[in-house]
């Protein structure tokens, strides 16, 4: 794949204003989206809509520590996070999937409490 978010220091910026992304999956595919920093402590809750045809798992990464996962077997299994982000912390949603899949659109929404 051509795209240059397949590693957790090459994320794709998820903008501030926005709380959901659409993405592109195909098998062996590696995601990784950055969400905003800032200033004060959070808590984000993260869901993974998978496609009908992909089995898709989930991370959240916080300063470079695994936090949260969510690995739910089976095609088209949504994927829920929820994880504290201390204020001014590198947030990033690492998603792949099983090589069995089809290829696929899948969306990420981002919510903070």
């Amino acid at each position: 794949e051509v795209e240059p978010n397949d590693l957790a220091d090459k994320p794709m910026q998820i903008p501030a204003d926005r709380t959901r992304v659409d993405a592109q999956w195909s098998p062996g595919d590696i995601d990784c989206f950055a969400v905003a920093p800032e200033g004060g402590n959070r808590t984000l809750e993260v869901t993974i809509e998978t496609p009908a045809e992909a089995d898709l798992s989930a991370e959240l990464i916080v300063d470079g520590k695994s936090i949260a996962r969510s690995e739910t077997k089976g095609k088209g299994a949504v994927e829920k996070l929820k994880g504290a982000v201390p204020g001014n912390a590198r947030a990033i949603i690492r998603v792949w999937g099983s090589d069995a899949g089809a290829e696929g659109t899948y969306e990420v929404k981002v919510s903070e409490k």
